[in-house]
């Protein structure tokens, strides 16, 4: 047998004894119950160099688990407030909206919600419908009659779920004109379903506000009262 063998051979030996160690101990929870010397007298090599027994390692493990679920429980506690706070401004922006018994009124009232209370940097509509009044029709959000925008968006429209991420420069251009360079990332809303009526597009100035992957439980909501207090001001209403 070669010295290599000879190795190879005692190092799976050595890891055989090592788990029938742990078994045992796993197997007898009282066993340093019963020999409180062989607690006290063993060592375990610290990162650092330092020794220590193995009730002092025992205590940093523990400490070290209680400062992971302590931050755990502290992201728990984010999460919930920051929840807290999204439904509460949700419920004040529908409020805000159901008040408004004209077309611009509505639109109005949205833009400035999303950029007041939800801290976004930029918010359009379009509308792939005429407006049901005249006055309406000349107003940039109904698109019905521009190829561009279908093109652009083609995959927006057939989206089922808000698509969220980064935009290419002709559509960021379409969207939000000269502000578009104040614009890293944006949430595309569709808005109507089955049959859709258009989208509503939120851009923000952090690259990562919207992202690829991200939850969307809220902003289909803001879609669904959207689109519901849309649908009296359009003519397929």
């Amino acid at each position: 047998m070669s010295i290599q063998d000879k190795r190879k051979a005692t190092e799976d030996e050595e890891s055989v004894f090592e788990a029938t160690v742990v078994g045992y101990l796993r197997d007898h929870p009282d066993f340093f119950v019963r020999w409180p010397a062989a607690l006290e007298e063993l060592q375990i090599p610290h990162p650092c160099g330092k020794a220590v027994s193995l009730i002092e390692h025992q205590v940093v493990v523990l400490r070290g688990q209680v400062q992971a679920l302590r931050m755990q429980l502290q992201d728990f506690v984010r999460h919930a407030r920051n929840n807290e706070i999204l439904t509460e401004r949700v419920h004040h922006l529908t409020l805000r909206l159901i008040q408004c018994r004209k077309l611009t009124d509505l639109l109005t009232a949205l833009y400035a919600a999303l950029i007041e209370d939800f801290k976004v940097d930029a918010a359009v509509v379009k509308l792939f419908v005429a407006a049901r009044l005249e006055r309406d029709r000349t107003r940039g959000e109904f698109v019905a009659g521009d190829t561009e925008v279908r093109s652009l968006f083609v995959n927006i429209i057939k989206a089922k779920e808000p698509v969220c991420g980064r935009l290419r420069v002709a559509q960021l251009a379409y969207l939000f004109g000269e502000h578009q360079s104040a614009v890293s990332s944006v949430a595309l809303l569709p808005l109507g379903e089955p049959d859709r009526i258009g989208f509503l597009a939120i851009g923000s100035q952090d690259p990562y506000r919207f992202q690829p992957g991200m939850g969307t439980a809220f902003l289909k909501n803001l879609a669904e009262i959207v689109t519901r207090l849309l649908y009296p001001h359009l003519a397929t209403a």
